[in-house]
């Protein structure tokens, strides 16, 4: 996914980054072009990816036996 201006804001993000894009890309409100975009830890956006997985889908926790 690109939007204006990536390269730009890409140039900055190191090997153990990422860019951190608000409102989130799975969000029906997200606009790319007009997102808050800020580089972060990716282990940040990982724990945050995995956090809203729980929220989201609490079922998809339960063991399977």
């Amino acid at each position: 996914m690109r939007w204006t201006g990536w390269e730009i804001d890409v140039k900055e993000v190191s090997f153990d980054q990422g860019l951190l894009i608000y409102p989130f890309l799975w969000a029906k409100e997200c606009v790319i072009d007009k997102a808050d975009k800020k580089v972060v830890p990716f282990d940040e956006i990982a724990a945050l990816n995995f956090d809203y997985k729980k929220r989201l889908f609490p079922s998809d926790d339960k063991k399977v036996e």
